[in-house]
């Protein structure tokens, strides 16, 4: 999976995502793996930050900017633990 152009400061986030939801998603890069009326929700408060996300590219709008505050050098350790019974 890849990073759209603007999104490079978040590849590291976007790989861990793909390896956990590798042969159960389709995409080529981290927003188009998510469905058309994706909803995020938030739990977390953040101020200037929106509880609520609706749309894959509204979700797509949020994270673009983010290469310009931080860039993420690593993501590992994933454990996946999957239903078995789903």
């Amino acid at each position: 999976m890849t990073a759209r152009p603007g999104f490079e400061a978040l590849a590291p986030f976007f790989r861990i995502v793909a390896e956990g939801l590798s042969g159960l998603v389709d995409g080529e890069d981290f927003c188009n793996t998510l469905a058309e009326d994706t909803v995020f929700e938030y739990v977390i408060s953040v101020p200037s930050y929106p509880r609520r996300i609706v749309g894959r590219e509204a979700v797509a709008e949020l994270y673009r900017g983010y290469g310009e505050t931080m860039v993420l050098h690593g993501s590992d350790e994933l454990a996946v633990h999957r239903d078995r019974e789903a």
